[in-house]
């Protein structure tokens, strides 16, 4: 009876704020400021900030779980922020294709096979319908993508590290 009273609410696919700010950070931090320094060649100095910079600077597949959790959500049924994320998928796969195109042999297999499912992920997102599903649900499944990037990005700074040997 509760599932039927949720699904018969209009405004099921509102975004609240708490959504709306992990997104956009989310997006900030691990897809827009990556895209800039890769688009611009950005090299940072060897100092103290710069060399933390480098070292915490998150890599291609950390930015395509991002974009994965962006492309988990019903796009045209969410108002102006459907659009919103929508706008930001298109970019996020655009500049995908840019670096893909632009640095080929920087990419490998791995990263291609998950651009592969990301267009799958963005067809079936683009293309079903999923009107049994309940808003929060497809906030869910960003949260876990979220967290897969936090656990990439943490991997890939701590991979980074070196440790002195001490003689």
């Amino acid at each position: 009876m509760e599932d039927s009273i949720v699904l018969s609410r209009n405004d099921i696919f509102n975004k609240n704020v708490y959504q709306i700010i992990t997104d956009y950070v989310f997006y900030c931090l691990f897809m827009l400021l990556p895209s800039v320094a890769y688009l611009t060649n950005l090299s940072f100095d060897k100092s103290t900030i710069g060399k933390l910079l480098q070292l915490m600077q998150p890599n291609f597949s950390v930015m395509i779980c991002v974009l994965f959790g962006f492309a988990m959500v019903p796009f045209f049924k969410i108002g102006i922020y459907g659009y919103v994320d929508l706008g930001l998928l298109c970019f996020g796969l655009c500049f995908v294709g840019y670096y893909c195109f632009k640095r080929y042999g920087a990419v490998d297999s791995y990263e291609y096979f998950n651009i592969f499912l990301l267009f799958v992920v963005c067809f079936v997102m683009l293309f079903g319908n999923f009107k049994f599903v309940n808003g929060e649900s497809y906030f869910e499944v960003r949260k876990v993508f979220y967290i897969l990037a936090l656990f990439g990005w943490s991997n890939g700074w701590m991979m980074k590290l070196t440790i002195k040997k001490k003689v």
